[in-house]
């Protein structure tokens, strides 16, 4: 698939149900792929507790292959721990402005 959004920037996701989409190249094929990520109706829990479990939850979610995605830029979980659960890193900061 041809997509026609810049490389690893997440946008606003055109899908109702989902909250953002990302043009990103799949570490192991060398695909580039459209991902969406972010369930839209659920709210945010920011607290110190959510964040980790849910970084703990995700960091073992695995493809048919067996590979961790967590580290993988072609999964909705890696955006998804990058963009929505960013933690003491910063990135949601980095991000704002950017997603439109």
């Amino acid at each position: 698939m041809k997509c026609k959004l810049p490389l690893n920037k997440p946008v606003r996701s055109n899908k109702p149900e989902k909250k953002y989409m990302v043009c990103a190249k799949d570490k192991y094929s060398g695909e580039v792929k459209l991902i969406h990520f972010g369930q839209k109706p659920y709210k945010h829990n920011y607290s110190e507790k959510a964040w980790r479990s849910y970084m703990a939850r995700s960091a073992g979610i695995k493809d048919k292959e067996g590979r961790l995605t967590k580290d993988n830029p072609g999964s909705a979980n890696y955006w998804a721990r990058k963009v929505l659960w960013p933690g003491r890193k910063g990135w949601r900061k980095e991000w704002r402005g950017l997603i439109k």
